[in-house]
């Protein structure tokens, strides 16, 4: 099974691209992604006339719809490390009559100029840089005096399945957070911003529930991977997986990763 995390990381190390695609576009169809950023956009609503940066843009779902809301006074900069999701992004939005402007990028080294974005957003992004911080201080570098941000990041700490091995499924939701270079970046981002002057931050816990086949998108490679290296018996994953079958056939699945939405906005020249 293919490692999701591991492909986010590098994305341009992974044989089959479309994996990551694929994942995209279920993660942005799921309705817990979709409430997750109705409520970002409620907290810092981008206007029209407005200059946005999409951190970690993937293949370009949140800038193509921030586009749209800018109208063409405004612009929409999407920035990220991969080549292939950049190239995806750009495929996509080639028929756009107003497209965001793509770019390869590493978030902590932004080939953007200073004190220039109203409004910065983040999305699931943060937990697979291994010093967050200097993504934070580019963030807050871009951003106007008194320009916005709004970020969604997830504490990998805090798993949630419903699995009658619970012994079992504490030891792979550590594997898990343990595969990712920052996975409580989210419980750490209110301490990170207000060190680097941040202001009226509003936060909101936000569960992205998740049907079985995305949970095993999500845990599934590091799982693998565990097996094979000897960290987890196989006979015990496969009755775990087992279990988790069943109770999605019945109804009963109860399966999610919890996170926070930040946002707030930069300190006032």
């Amino acid at each position: 099974m293919a490692d999701i995390h591991g492909g986010f990381q590098n994305a341009d190390d992974i044989s089959d691209t479309k994996v990551l695609f694929n994942f995209l576009d279920a993660a942005n169809a799921s309705e817990s992604i979709r409430s997750c950023r109705r409520r970002m956009l409620d907290l810092c609503p981008p206007k029209p006339g407005n200059h946005i940066l999409d951190i970690g843009c993937g293949i370009g779902h949140g800038a193509f719809d921030l586009a749209r809301k800018v109208g063409r006074t405004g612009s929409v900069v999407g920035v990220d490390k991969g080549e292939a999701l950049i190239a995806e992004a750009k495929r996509r939005a080639e028929r756009s009559p107003a497209p965001p402007r793509y770019q390869v990028g590493d978030a902590r080294r932004l080939d953007l100029p200073g004190n220039h974005f109203d409004l910065c957003r983040a999305e699931r992004v943060l937990m697979y840089i291994e010093t967050p911080e200097r993504a934070i201080d580019e963030m807050i570098r871009v951003l106007r005096p008194g320009g916005n941000f709004a970020l969604f990041e997830f504490d990998y700490d805090c798993i949630v399945v419903d699995a009658a091995d619970e012994e079992l499924t504490r030891r792979i939701a550590q594997l898990v957070s343990d595969s990712i270079p920052s996975p409580r970046i989210g419980r750490q981002l209110p301490r990170l911003l207000r060190a680097r002057g941040a202001e009226a931050l509003t936060i909101v816990p936000h569960m992205i529930m998740t049907p079985l086949d995305t949970f095993r998108r999500v845990v599934g490679g590091t799982v693998t991977d565990a097996v094979d290296k000897g960290e987890l018996e196989s006979s015990d994953v496969d009755q775990w997986w087992r279990e988790l079958d069943r109770s999605e056939i019945g109804g009963r699945l109860f399966a999610g990763f919890f996170g926070f939405v930040i946002c707030g906005r930069s300190a006032a020249a």
